[in-house]
């Protein structure tokens, strides 16, 4: 999991990792007791496990790929303020520039404002007189007035870009917790569709004659078999492992520059310069469905398979062999699923911890630091990817086994 201490250690916040509730003591019952001869022999042979229905498991990914798509969105939305944040700093650089020459010329001057409301209309937000207007820009004792009024006006600009993001990361925050919370719920029903499976396929027979269409969720490495399914979910318990140390490769020194932050006199170019230095080169193999993960600086991308095709039905050995491997990644997403929550909820503290220093050098970069999503996102990739190959493999085996209702009609 996720080192929470090392979080603690490195930002001064308390009790960052979840509270131990010790239960209360056994008390002895009043109920009567029941000799064991009384109770009714379990039943082993016959072992009648619930199926799930079609309509829960549509519904669980409905809402599940909904929650992502929330996530995507804010995520989008981040990144046209991010790259309006850089488009103004660059302008600004431009006027400040300008100074040396006597300001800005009314030509110039023209087209920096139209570049200005053009880029703040395109993201939704109110235009301003960045620039003050054309007639200001005369001679050079004027031109020099109105460009400094003009540099004013767009820190005035940027530091409104900036609160946007900052609520844009809290409304993330937000977005990453309703989609492990999705996430959670397919997660349970992938573990108890597996065991229906399971059930039903150690009583199924040789496979049915035709082929299945099969995804490309079910393709491992650049072809879709009966094993490659199998080895496939097998090798998402090696891949999650990478996942998440390379997840901790981008978190370790983020949470060490941010508590370098906080110290009191903090060197924030030194602190500047270390984060833009930074190197993150990680490449982790694929599982079913995926072909790997590669994590660098820039971000972390999860490069799928391309292509699916058929295969035989399945035998009832061989959706057995699946269901299996599938319980088994269930275990590895529900770990997953832990350390998620775990970062998530530490990094929303985190971001709190520079709110005093907004506006100032030191909040803008603890805000640039913070808004370094790249550990979440890649969670986020790869337990749903992981998801939906176990869908799409349940899916092949119901379709090649069938369900007990069939059974029972024929």
């Amino acid at each position: 999991m996720l080192n929470a201490n090392l979080i603690a250690a490195g930002l001064g916040i308390e009790e960052l990792s979840d509270t131990v509730v010790i239960g209360e003591p056994v008390v002895a019952s009043d109920a009567p007791v029941v000799a064991a001869t009384d109770l009714p022999a379990p039943v082993v042979d016959d072992v009648v496990i619930e199926e799930v229905p079609a309509t829960e498991i549509e519904a669980v990914e409905v809402a599940a790929a909904q929650a992502e798509n929330d996530v995507v969105i804010v995520n989008d939305s981040i990144d046209n303020m991010n790259a309006t944040s850089d488009a103004l700093e660059s302008f600004r650089e431009t006027l400040v520039g300008s100074l040396a020459t006597g300001g800005l010329y009314p030509q110039s001057a023209a087209i920096l404002k139209q570049s200005v409301n053009t880029l703040l209309s395109y993201n939704g937000l109110q235009t301003t007189n960045s620039v003050p207007s054309l007639e200001a820009f005369g001679g050079t004792a004027d031109r020099k007035d109105s460009t400094q009024a003009s540099i004013e006006a767009l820190d005035d600009v940027i530091g409104k870009v900036k609160q946007v993001i900052k609520d844009l990361i809290e409304k993330l925050v937000a977005a990453f917790e309703a989609f492990f919370d999705k996430q959670a719920k397919k997660i349970g029903t992938l573990g108890n569709w597996a065991k229906s499976v399971k059930a039903r396929a150690a009583k199924a027979g040789a496979a049915k004659e035709g082929k299945a269409n099969a995804s490309k969720q079910l393709a491992y490495e650049g072809k879709v078999s009966h094993a490659g399914i199998v080895a496939g979910l097998k090798a998402f318990n090696a891949s999650s492992a990478g996942v998440e140390s390379g997840c901790e490769d981008y978190i370790s020194p983020i949470v060490r520059l941010l508590g370098k932050l906080r110290e009191d006199g903090a060197n924030v170019k030194e602190v500047s310069d270390e984060f833009d230095a930074l190197k993150i080169e990680k490449v982790v193999p694929g599982f079913l469905g995926v072909v790997e993960t590669k994590f660098s600086k820039d971000g972390v991308y999860v490069v799928s398979e391309e292509e699916g095709g058929s295969l035989d039905y399945l035998s009832g050995k061989e959706a057995e062999q699946i269901a299996d491997a599938v319980l088994d990644v269930v275990t590895q997403l529900e770990a997953l699923k832990k350390s998620s929550d775990e970062w998530i909820s530490n990094w929303a503290k985190i971001a709190k911890t520079m709110e005093k220093e907004a506006g100032t050098e030191k909040g803008n970069l603890a805000l640039k630091i913070v808004n370094f999503t790249a550990p979440f996102n890649a969670l986020r990739s790869v337990q749903a990817l992981a998801a939906n190959s176990c869908f799409a493999a349940l899916k092949l085996c119901d379709e090649s086994i069938g369900s007990s209702k069939d059974k029972k009609a024929e």
